[in-house]
């Protein structure tokens, strides 16, 4: 296909940087399979999620059918609507509307034929700030790069499915918070992008994309009290009263582990062939739990759930429950509470995601972030450690803490207690675990 270069016709005056109520402006411009395009934008106050948000739904730039960015905060109540929107527009997500979030996301998406978006999943957005966001692509090529202030929200070389995008001219609408738009057939380089960054001052988002160096957690043993879980994967019928809910497939191999992977990786639609594997220990509130994790494959995602009950204090097998099957809305927004946190993740959805995620359900509040666990690509043994004391949790892979974070009970709702703990695969995931224990903390 031939790429076409972009023709930039701005059709409105300069920009305004506050919102002010103006309404939103035309730009009319070329686009094309190859290019890339930059704008600054600018928020008056935090934006952040939780019991009561702080944030809204913002369309920063717009060609309806094409590609639209967003930036998205709402509360609770858009949890339960984005729910009921995926179950109502499963098969046509890609190109219907856009759906309400219950975190802090930054998603530019392209719509239309064989789509694709890039979103940023964030706790927090600093304000009152200034933002630089730029987006390359060679959508033949699989190739779709993003920046926030200069910091890459994807590990350099991931790639994508190819995508269309139909050569046009198209009519841009951005918000009146954006400002020096611009529009380009070259694929920038991250020194352009980093040329960019003069005009303002803004915050620095590396650590929280993930770009930080893990710290020590050289303080588990001596906290490791009473050993109150530990079965023996080397012994027949040792998870017999564990619960598989959805396709997972589970065999015994030498040397004590337990591999599991997915039955149906090419059935159904984009929720469907995931699996749960939930223990049946009713852990305390208070815990350690640690296990060896081997990767193998480079695609796929792995979450450890943990203090998982109803939400009235049900165990999670009580027949009470809504019926799952590993589809995540059950977790995230069904009827029970927990934690989760992400060791391993390289879906084929988010290839080279920066950061390892940890979130609070009912409601799939992204609470922290830190960098990445295990790396795509490893197949290395790793030894997976969590912590929880009260509302503290801590998570490490090979003894460097990823996630260190504290529930202070009310942002995201009361702090969680006694539940049971099980580990999650998506369906490209093949993956096998040893040495699980569990610990009471001293």
């Amino acid at each position: 296909m031939k790429r076409n270069c972009f023709l930039i016709i701005v059709m409105a005056a300069a920009l305004c940087a506050a919102c002010g109520g103006k309404d939103p402006a035309p730009v009319v411009q070329s686009i094309a399979t190859r290019g890339s395009l930059g704008f600054w934008f600018h928020i008056d106050a935090d934006y952040y999620n939780g019991d009561h948000p702080q944030g809204e739904l913002v369309t920063l730039a717009e060609v309806p059918e094409v590609i639209s960015i967003t930036l998205d905060t709402p509360s609770i109540s858009a949890a339960a609507a984005a729910a009921a929107f995926a179950g109502a527009n499963k098969q046509e997500e890609q190109s219907g509307p856009k759906p309400p979030s219950s975190i802090v996301n930054l998603d530019c998406m392209w719509l239309g034929e064989k789509g694709t978006d890039f979103f940023l999943h964030l706790d927090r957005l600093p304000g009152p700030a200034w933002y630089y966001v730029a987006y390359r692509w060679d959508s033949e090529a699989g190739i779709f790069d993003g920046f926030l202030n200069g910091v890459p929200l994807r590990m350099p070389g991931a790639k994508l499915a190819p995508w269309v995008i139909a050569p046009q001219t198209v009519d841009f609408t951005l918000h009146p918070s954006v400002e020096d738009f611009e529009l380009s057939g070259e694929f920038w380089s991250d020194g352009h992008i980093m040329e960019q960054l003069s005009k303002h001052e803004y915050p620095d988002m590396t650590a929280r994309i993930g770009y930080v160096d893990p710290m020590p957690m050289d303080d588990v043993e001596h906290l490791k009290g009473e050993l109150i879980f530990a079965p023996d994967f080397s012994k027949r019928g040792v998870t017999n009263s564990w619960r598989m809910e959805g396709p997972g497939v589970v065999r015994f191999e030498d040397g004590g582990w337990m591999h599991m992977e997915s039955s149906e990786i090419d059935v159904g639609g984009p929720g469907d062939g995931h699996f749960v594997f939930w223990t049946p220990e009713v852990l305390p509130s208070d815990f350690i739990a640690e296990w060896e994790f081997q990767p193998l494959t480079d695609d796929g995602l792995c979450i450890v759930l943990f203090s998982a009950a109803g939400m009235n204090g049900e165990n999670v097998f009580n027949p009470s429950l809504k019926e799952r099957n590993g589809n995540f809305a059950g977790y995230i927004r069904g009827d029970i509470n927990c934690y989760h946190i992400s060791y391993f993740a390289n879906a084929p959805t988010n290839r080279g995601r920066t950061t390892s995620n940890m979130r609070k359900n009912h409601g799939f509040y992204l609470v922290a972030n830190g960098p990445i666990g295990v790396p795509a690509g490893s197949r290395d043994v790793h030894v997976v450690t969590l912590i929880k004391e009260g509302g503290h949790v801590r998570l490490g892979v090979d003894g460097k803490s990823i996630i260190d974070w504290i529930d202070d009970g009310v942002q995201y709702g009361p702090v969680l207690g006694n539940g049971q703990i099980a580990l999650r695969q998506m369906k490209w995931m093949k993956a096998r675990y040893r040495n699980f224990k569990v610990w009471a903390v001293k």
